[in-house]
């Protein structure tokens, strides 16, 4: 069953809160979280981690501005995409709200429509966004078990022939057995690793 994607609101306006709420649970798709100021908001963000933030501007103690700042201060806009949710319809305040880092805003009395075409347009450039890391993630990851593997059938065969060249004398050099004691040491190195990366997977 597919996880639903977490949507946090922030608003001091309960009507609108539970305007909100209530679009974005009717198709039983998001699991939405509602704060009525930036504090609340942030004790929840050490909580839960949403896909989403739909912030209002003007809000007594810390404004919507405010409250983005500080959000990407920590996360980008492709991490935590954040729709501002205004009466303001000035450009001043429009502008300064993307310049900060929001990802988009909505005026209101919002359209139910174009609220919920908007969230769910980000949504999905985030489970994009994710999917994108994880493939880079595992293409790494390949990447860095190729190169440990080269590395040891490259040492296997250093120390094949070192072998062979000791078992062939009566007497091998100090030298000989500790070329012998390191290539070992480096195969028990690279082992360690290919066990630690499978261990952080």
């Amino acid at each position: 069953m597919k996880a639903k994607s977490k949507i946090f609101v922030v608003d001091d306006e309960p009507v609108s809160l539970n305007l909100c709420h209530a679009l974005l649970t009717s198709n039983h798709e998001y699991e939405v979280t509602t704060f009525s100021s930036g504090a609340e908001f942030f004790d929840g963000l050490t909580r839960s981690f949403p896909d989403l933030v739909l912030l209002d501007i003007v809000m007594p103690e810390m404004s919507g501005f405010k409250v983005l700042e500080k959000i990407r201060q920590n996360h980008s806009a492709l991490e935590l995409p954040v729709i501002m949710l205004t009466a303001d319809d000035k450009k001043e305040s429009i502008v300064s709200a993307l310049e900060i880092g929001a990802n988009d805003y909505v005026l209101k009395p919002f359209d139910p429509h174009i609220l919920l075409a908007r969230a769910q347009n980000f949504l999905r450039l985030k489970s994009l966004f994710h999917v994108s890391v994880e493939a880079m993630e595992a293409n790494l990851f390949n990447k860095m078990l190729s190169s440990y593997n080269q590395q040891m059938n490259l040492l296997l065969q250093q120390t094949h022939s070192q072998v062979e060249d000791i078992t062939k004398k009566d007497n091998c050099s100090r030298e000989e057995v500790c070329g012998l004691k390191t290539s070992i040491g480096q195969i028990v190195e690279i082992s360690e690793k290919v066990n630690d990366m499978f261990k952080a997977s």
